[in-house]
């Protein structure tokens, strides 16, 4: 009988981090939609991960090529220069 309650409390649980973690996504969708949209980009951007980047890019100022350049240097493994960077 131990053996249910704790598989169903565990159920539970794992239902209640799934609702959490919907909101989040939710909430998360609807604000950069409502950036986009403020921006004069269109909403469904938000959802598409690379044109997403691009049209954040755009909302900046910055050029699309910047992206190649953010891309690059986030996998190239780059070690920063200063000591206190490193120790973060």
């Amino acid at each position: 009988m131990t053996s249910n309650t704790t598989t169903s409390a565990s159920n539970a649980t794992s239902l209640i981090f799934l609702a959490i973690a919907l909101v989040i996504i939710l909430f998360y969708l609807a604000a950069a939609w409502s950036i986009f949209r403020t921006a004069g980009q269109p909403g469904w951007a938000c959802i598409i991960p690379i044109y997403n980047t691009i049209a954040l890019l755009h909302i900046c100022g910055r050029l699309w090529p910047s992206v190649v350049v953010v891309s690059a240097a986030s996998h190239s493994g780059c070690e920063p220069r200063h000591q206190h960077l490193r120790d973060v």
